[in-house]
């Protein structure tokens, strides 16, 4: 039976621990594991784009034939809403679980709820519906949207992999920095992206920032300088991506992909 709810995992551990042993440390958490290829946070759906999607604009998600099999179009608004509190809450749940240093997983839980409050996820959506571009435009307040919008869910999720993978200080520190420039790179893409390929290549509706005035890079300070600011953050991505070592370190690979998407 089709079900709305499908469990992810967030593991940045691989960095640190391995990839075997990142995933053997979820299943002993009783979690169905997705394994990290190419990006930080896989999954088929978690709440962010569970949210994204209900908050489009009626007049344009109808018309969509991408968003099809999105969690409310499939079960309806009401389920949909209902699944992306499902999954918030399994987040917390699947974090509260005792499988290691408590101390740690309290400053995991903690990472996580700074991440998605009113100063972080909530926060930048709520920015971001309320922006367009005018005379009051600053990029200041378009980097205030992106690195708290998506930003900093993905900042967490390769947080908490160096949590619970016993990362020290200075790999937890290098994991911070690397998360806030890919947070960052990840959204300037996504604006020139919107501008840049069809609705078939993007697999969502092509051209919507600007047909709705949105704040975007390329809107404030041009499609060429915005591409130059991705290239600096990978850079300052890259760097720091080889400061954690380990056995197994997919940080950079990640950080490059998320850079040079054309979807």
């Amino acid at each position: 039976m089709k079900t709305p709810i499908k469990t992810v995992l967030v593991a940045g551990a691989q960095g640190v621990i391995g990839r075997a042993a990142a995933e053997h440390f979820s299943k002993e958490a009783g979690t169905t594991v997705y394994a990290v290829s190419r990006r930080p946070v896989v999954g088929h759906e978690n709440v962010q784009p569970i949210s994204a999607d209900l908050l489009d604009p009626a007049d344009t998600r109808t018309k969509l034939e991408a968003l099809k099999d999105a969690t409310h179009v499939v079960f309806g608004e009401a389920l949909g809403i209902l699944t992306g509190d499902a999954l918030l809450t399994e987040a917390f749940a699947w974090l509260a679980r005792p499988t290691g240093d408590p101390s740690r997983q309290l400053r995991a839980i903690v990472e996580v709820a700074i991440a998605i409050d009113s100063k972080g996820m909530i926060g930048g959506q709520v920015a971001d519906l309320e922006s367009g571009v005018g005379a009051a435009a600053t990029l200041e307040q378009l980097e205030f949207i992106h690195r708290n919008k998506t930003g900093k869910l993905l900042t967490a999720s390769v947080i908490l992999g160096g949590l619970l993978g016993n990362a020290t200080d200075a790999q937890l520190d290098a994991l911070r920095r690397f998360g806030r420039a890919i947070g960052l790179a990840f959204q300037i893409v996504d604006d020139l992206l919107d501008q840049e390929q069809t609705s078939e290549q993007l697999g969502k509706t092509a051209g919507k920032d600007a047909a709705q005035g949105k704040l975007t890079y390329p809107a404030l300070i041009g499609t060429a300088a915005a591409r130059t600011r991705v290239d600096e953050l990978l850079d300052e991505a890259s760097e720091n991506a080889a400061i954690i070592g380990g056995p197994v370190n997919y940080l950079a690979p990640i950080g490059r992909y998320i850079c040079e998407r054309r979807s």
